[in-house]
């Protein structure tokens, strides 16, 4: 669709990844398409962001808990990525590399 005149577009690129077997060889090929969205810009393209951390006190008292009440810990690394959020506003991103039609003008809308 053409981009609204009020309307911000935000940059894509592709991520690709090989996933491989225990023995190495190519299981699959993915690849992910994602919107720069570190170009927008807070109260205009969005109205709040939440990003889960956790500090060191935190994992001091867990760890102190969980040595105190004789548990066993377990460590977990989660790389976190929004595929499945929730968008209130209109999103408009620019056509993905290598899949532009001729009107370069024109942009996907969510």
């Amino acid at each position: 669709m053409p981009l609204p005149t009020d309307g911000r577009v935000v940059g894509c690129k592709w991520v690709f990844r090989i996933k491989e077997n225990v023995d190495g060889t190519v299981n699959k090929y993915k690849a992910r398409l994602v919107a720069k969205g570190f170009n927008q810009v807070h109260g205009f393209d969005f109205h709040e962001a939440f990003s889960p951390i956790v500090k060191p006190i935190m994992i001091m008292i867990i760890c102190t808990i969980a040595l105190t009440n004789e548990w066993n810990l377990f460590h977990l690394d989660v790389n976190i990525i929004f595929l499945n959020g929730n968008l209130d506003g209109t999103v408009y991103m620019v056509q993905s590399p290598r899949f532009e039609v001729s009107n370069e003008s024109l942009v996907c809308r969510h």
